[in-house]
């Protein structure tokens, strides 16, 4: 039976480490949120590790230290284990109800209570004792997860009354939550001398897992990369900001192929000073658009206030050079709206590619001033 006990363990041991490297796998914000939930799964961990021990050497008389460590401590660490949880449970109420958090600090303090009322209890002799090697449960063990208990099935009352503010959505669903962990304490409770105690747990911690902590995580990486989209990327446009653009730059290959467009709108300033800087904006969001319909393959950024540079990733010289003339008899239709420049190259000479699109743009903004008689200064 101990045996048996003990491969039931090392299964659990293994699930309870998957979930630890999981919770490993989300963006820093979910690791945040749900460190408390880390904490409870070390210390199933650890409680199935000392479970095991206890089960192994159980009845060797040369190994009775042993054996009292193990059960000792992993009696000891049950209320770590309800502590832990209950800071969980507050984490993802956050700030929403007050009262609520008072109610859950009241069940960690309850976790402290145990922990020491259980120090008393070992004292006396009540919780157990090791003859021979052998586990002998004393006459207040079956007591020993009362306390645990109560704070377990607070918690399903809780849950049952408020399980839409942790973010379960389903009345149900919560019942499923709360049958594991709440069946696992009833054996523990009923069979003093049950070795169930940390496998339960690891059961328990498995449904926490997939009904809330995974949910925590997918909202955390969701948000995590909304937040992420806003900061590369130009509020006007939609196109990627200057941010967005240096991390192109860095994600570069120095052998690889890319091609760069430099783009500058023409008479930004004109527009702004005569019509408005509505009227400025709209222009540059027309040019966005432009560069959106013909560069949809590339990456389109905007630089600073007028400025573009597009980059095309492996692009065939010959097909590169017919497309650019197309792109600028598109701008000639279009009113002259910007003019450009552009060049082809390797990954590693990237920033002297784009000087050379840029000195190119100018050439081409200077003959737009001459053909068409406007000061640049205006």
């Amino acid at each position: 039976m101990n045996t048996s006990i003990a491969l039931l363990n090392m299964v659990s041991i293994l699930y309870v480490l998957v979930m630890i490297a999981g919770c490993f796998q989300g963006p820093d914000e979910a690791k945040t949120i749900t460190g408390h939930f880390r904490y409870c799964l070390w210390i199933t961990l650890i409680g199935l590790i000392l479970e095991t021990g206890a089960v192994l050497f159980d009845g060797e008389a040369g190994k009775a230290g042993i054996v009292l460590f193990c059960n000792l401590v992993s009696i000891l660490i049950l209320d770590f284990l309800t502590f832990f949880y209950s800071i969980y449970i507050r984490d993802l109420i956050g700030d929403k109800k007050e009262k609520h958090k008072k109610f859950i600090s009241f069940l960690m303090g309850l976790s402290i209570f145990d922990f020491f009322l259980v120090i008393a209890v070992y004292i006396s002799g009540n919780l157990f004792t090791v003859e021979n090697g052998s586990f002998v449960a004393g006459s207040l063990m079956q007591y020993r997860g009362l306390v645990p208990g109560i704070i377990l099935m607070s918690l399903f009352v809780f849950f049952l009354f408020n399980y839409k503010l942790i973010g379960i959505k389903s009345f149900w669903l919560t019942i499923l939550f709360m049958m594991v962990p709440t069946c696992m304490t009833l054996v523990n409770d009923i069979y003093a001398k049950s070795r169930f105690m940390y496998t339960g747990t690891a059961a328990s911690m498995f449904v926490v897992y997939v009904v809330l902590q995974s949910r925590v995580m997918i909202e955390a990486d969701v948000k995590s990369q909304i937040l992420n989209r806003k900061s590369i990327s130009d509020s006007l446009t939609g196109l990627k900001n200057r941010r967005g653009y240096q991390h192109i730059i860095d994600s570069l290959k120095g052998d690889e192929r890319v091609g760069v467009v430099f783009c500058d709108a023409n008479g930004l300033k004109s527009v702004n000073d005569n019509a408005g800087h509505q009227a400025g904006d709209e222009l540059i969001k027309k040019i966005a658009g432009i560069l959106n319909d013909n560069f949809s393959d590339g990456e389109i950024c905007r630089i600073s206030g007028d400025e573009f540079v597009v980059i095309l990733a492996g692009p065939d010289e010959e097909q590169f050079s017919v497309r650019m003339n197309d792109f600028g008899e598109l701008l000639l239709r279009e009113g002259r709206i910007a003019s450009y420049g552009y060049e082809i190259g390797n990954g590693n000479d990237f920033l002297k590619l784009v000087g050379a699109a840029e000195k190119k743009m100018y050439a081409d903004k200077e003959k737009y001033y001459k053909e068409t008689g406007k000061d640049r200064r205006k």
